[in-house]
């Protein structure tokens, strides 16, 4: 073979090959930022999320035993605590699912490598030895200076460099193969080691929710034999319901009356309040919903249906409760069942706070978000905010205004 065919095949191969690693490297890089990455990290902060809302309402529920309060409050809380439960095995499946195409597609790229080290391993031994072969064949000093002329003495110096940097630059790409075997079977390795942490986690999970469900069901039996007691309560929870509900109708529509057409003001109020939809920040500093907005079925007696124009918000007896909003005011009453009643206008949209013991603003007063505006009161050891907002006479639900925990 002549050096300047040498020369050309040498060049190809070389090229051919450093391309090939590259496509692979890089397909192994965004493998593992995909599956490994993005998705996996999402799932492993909702995971953080659930984790911290079960440690939250493991505490309420430790407080309400404690406390030796009302059935159907254990009961609100133990099903919040078998919901989240359920989010976070479900949480744990979708992990263990991405941790199983992680490594599959690592294990792809690891024969593909292996395949691409054996070819590059072959080549740079063919290469090797031509090397040493035309070392051993001819002196090359003698061949160089032999030349017919200073230019041949030259095209053969360059030739026998070239074949030189080649031989090294199939080492090194031995080299480069061997190191991406490697790091794709230690990632493999941590992905296993992950997915047998995830499985245990499962299990661990699976243990708490059943005892958790036979806590449910024990309960609500306990709230089966208590039903004409607790369906004269619910008949005395709905009136006092009527009456915060007519109460916040009056005001919004003594408000809407007395401002008339919506000014530029409260237009762009509203436009403010509106882009904020799902980024509020909570009215306490900690909590969790122990009933949702709508109406719902009660939990011993299917035919009886309950309606909450809010969401309740189970939290720390006493805690303080801020403005999630900036507003105005509008009016502070006290309703039996609901204790002290803050209604804040925000453009068109009225926030209501409910089952305030202390209020620290008044009827008129301008207050900002993130604003105290009183504390809550306590009935039977348990503090509970009722969190209502309205765009005229119409009920939305907080839940979705609010930033998610």
């Amino acid at each position: 073979m002549c050096p300047n065919q040498c020369h050309l095949t040498y060049h190809h191969i070389t090229r051919l090959l450093i391309t090939r690693l590259s496509f692979i490297l890089y397909y192994c890089v965004l493998c593992a930022s995909v599956l490994h990455g993005q998705t996996a990290s999402d799932l492993q902060k909702e995971q953080s999320r659930l984790n911290k809302k079960i440690e939250l309402t493991n505490k309420y529920l430790k407080n309400t035993k404690s406390k030796k309060t009302k059935v159907i409050d254990e009961y609100k809380v133990i099903k919040e605590q078998v919901k989240n439960r359920e989010q976070l095995i479900s949480n744990i499946s979708k992990q263990l699912v991405e941790t199983e195409a992680t490594i599959s597609a690592y294990e792809r790229q690891v024969e593909n490598v292996e395949k691409d080290y054996a070819s590059v391993k072959e080549n740079w031994g063919h290469l090797l030895r031509a090397n040493v072969k035309q070392k051993l064949s001819s002196n090359i000093l003698v061949d160089i200076i032999s030349a017919e002329s200073l230019k041949e003495s030259f095209r053969k110096l360059q030739y026998y460099n070239q074949l030189t940097r080649y031989t090294d630059q199939k080492g090194q790409n031995l080299k480069i193969h061997a190191d991406s075997i490697n790091y794709l079977l230690v990632n493999i390795k941590e992905s296993r080691l992950k997915q047998e942490e995830l499985l245990s986690e499962g299990d661990r999970q699976k243990k708490q929710l059943s005892s958790e469900l036979n806590k449910q069901n024990s309960t609500l039996k306990s709230l089966e034999k208590d039903e004409k007691k607790l369906l004269t309560q619910l008949r005395e929870q709905q009136k006092e319901k009527e009456k915060l509900e007519q109460l916040i109708s009056d005001a919004i529509r003594r408000e809407l009356n007395r401002s008339g057409n919506s000014t530029t003001e409260d237009i762009a109020l509203s436009g403010s309040f509106e882009d904020n939809k799902g980024r509020l920040p909570w009215p306490v500093r900690s909590g969790i919903i122990s009933t949702g907005f709508g109406t719902r079925t009660h939990p011993t007696n299917r035919n009886v249906k309950i309606d909450n124009d809010g969401i309740d918000i189970r939290t720390n007896p006493g805690s303080e409760v801020k403005s999630i909003f900036s507003g105005t005011v509008t009016s502070i009453n006290q309703i039996p069942g609901f204790g002290n009643v803050v209604i804040i206008n925000v453009g068109s949209y009225f926030l209501v706070y409910g089952r305030l013991a202390a209020v620290n603003v008044q009827a008129g007063q301008q207050i900002d978000r993130g604003q105290k505006i009183g504390s809550l009161a306590i009935t039977n050891d348990i503090s509970e905010l009722q969190l209502q907002i309205w765009k005229g006479q119409s009920k939305l639900n907080p839940q979705q205004w609010l930033i998610k925990k």
